[in-house]
């Protein structure tokens, strides 16, 4: 196994074995065993902001199934970025990890002043992060910053925590443009997947529009946001529609449907394309006016619309908005952010 293929998450405090080379002698100058030996064992473990290290206990030599290790250093610390043996096989332990940490106590437990408090240590368990992750700096990943009318820049931002709504953490290095953001800027993300199934942590620093219910009355701010958005599909459109839609009320065409010997229900029109069910829902009346003979419109919150095809997921796989006019489709990874939105309405 090598730390290339594997990722850091097999090494991450968990006791390794890697082959004695060069880079290991001389950081290990002094060492008793060091000239000798022919493999090093290491625990794994992640710094805030010097990212993924190798903590060296001690130098050994293999004999068959065995291995002998020479006597570890109390009286310092050697340490080992993992780009440095990016490529070395390493062994792990698993049947004797309680073994080698009663020997290594001493060694291991001052690295607990390293550990991420809950919400960091989550992160590092989030898969789907890695798409975006730095493969050393592990709380590192690379944000796409925008801002309306400037160039969007991706920047790196280590993660400092993370809430129902979004991650939290700090800019790495100043903007080139104008996104109005410096190094140590504190930076709210979210993540999403774009059209090609790409996962992107995403930032909008545009300041938001304030709006009343009076303006989303009639779903004209609604409509003409996904007209912007379906003819020029940039990652601030697309956030600028979930916002709206975070605050806005649809329309719903239903029909009656007789359910079992129970009483009728009013129950949502489902369309499809091919094998695919759709849950249709309208910024007005008028752009469904085409279902109007054959179904009765139903007023709710948006977020509403996103529980109904939540907890029927098994039958509907994404809610499109004005399907009939200028469809803006929402599968069913984007409803947490559209829910995580902060509300822009003034009450």
């Amino acid at each position: 196994m090598k730390y290339t293929d594997t990722g850091f998450r097999m090494l991450y405090q968990n006791f390794a074995l890697f082959p004695m080379n060069a880079v290991f002698r001389f950081v290990m100058e002094g060492w008793p065993g060091v000239e000798e030996a022919d493999c090093v064992l290491t625990y794994g473990y992640i710094h805030h902001e010097e990212g993924f290290l190798l903590e060296i206990l001690a130098a050994g030599n293999r004999a068959g199934n065995t291995i002998h290790y020479y006597d570890t250093r109390f009286d310092t610390s050697a340490v080992l970025r993992i780009a440095q043996v990016e490529e070395e096989e390493f062994q792990l332990f698993e049947n004797d990890y309680e073994t080698l940490l009663r020997r290594y106590i001493r060694k291991v437990d001052p690295l607990g002043k390293h550990e991420a408090d809950e919400a960091l240590q989550k992160t590092r368990t989030m898969l789907f992060l890695d798409e975006c992750r730095d493969p050393y700096h592990v709380d590192d990943v690379t944000v796409r910053i925008a801002r309306r009318d400037c160039a969007s820049e991706d920047l790196p931002v280590r993660i400092e925590g993370l809430d129902e709504q979004s991650l939290q953490g700090v800019l790495l290095e100043d903007s080139q443009g104008d996104l109005g953001v410096r190094k140590g800027s504190e930076i709210r993300f979210y993540v999403m997947e774009t059209e090609d199934r790409t996962i992107r942590c995403y930032a909008d620093l545009t300041p938001p529009r304030r709006l009343t219910e009076a303006d989303l009355e009639d779903g004209t701010i609604l409509k003409d946001a996904i007209h912007t958005c379906n003819a020029e599909k940039t990652q601030a459109n697309a956030m600028e529609v979930f916002s709206l839609l975070h605050d806005s009320d649809v329309w719903i065409p239903c029909r009656m449907e007789q359910n079992g010997e129970g009483p009728a229900q009013m129950l949502p029109q489902i369309l499809q394309s091919g094998e695919t069910n759709f849950y249709p829902v309208f910024s007005s009346p008028e752009e469904g006016r085409e279902l109007a003979e054959q179904c009765t419109f139903i007023r709710q919150s948006f977020l509403e619309a996103v529980q109904y095809a939540r907890e029927h997921a098994d039958e509907i796989e994404a809610i499109v908005v004005n399907a009939l006019t200028e469809p803006f489709f929402l599968g069913g990874e984007i409803y947490p952010l559209v829910e995580s939105m902060e509300t822009r309405v003034i009450r």
